[in-house]
């Protein structure tokens, strides 16, 4: 009688090998090479340029915000509190 985890091993290798054989299937490597081209096309068309565009432009307005920029200060002085608490230090290089 076999060890069980040779039977394990077994089936492991056979599970493997049936995952690499579909792979490897021509019908698997066409629908892959499909979808890239279909990828590609999208990400090419002028929409989709226009659009990564726009939303750069408006999150580098966002990020230069007055506002904005108050929060980001406010939230790292905060982290700086609590990092200073977690790690016992007791007060904050922030400050």
């Amino acid at each position: 009688m076999s060890d069980p985890m040779d039977k394990v091993t077994k089936l492991a290798g056979q599970v493997i090998g049936k995952v690499n054989e579909f792979a490897e299937s021509e019908q698997v490597k066409g629908a892959v090479d499909s979808a890239k081209e279909k990828f590609d096309e999208v990400a090419n068309s002028e929409q989709v340029q226009g659009a990564v565009s726009t939303a750069r432009e408006k999150l580098d307005e966002v990020s230069k915000n007055e506002n904005v920029q108050g929060a980001m200060n406010t939230a790292k002085v905060k982290f700086g509190e609590i990092a200073d608490k977690l790690s016992g230090n007791g007060s904050s290089g922030g400050k």
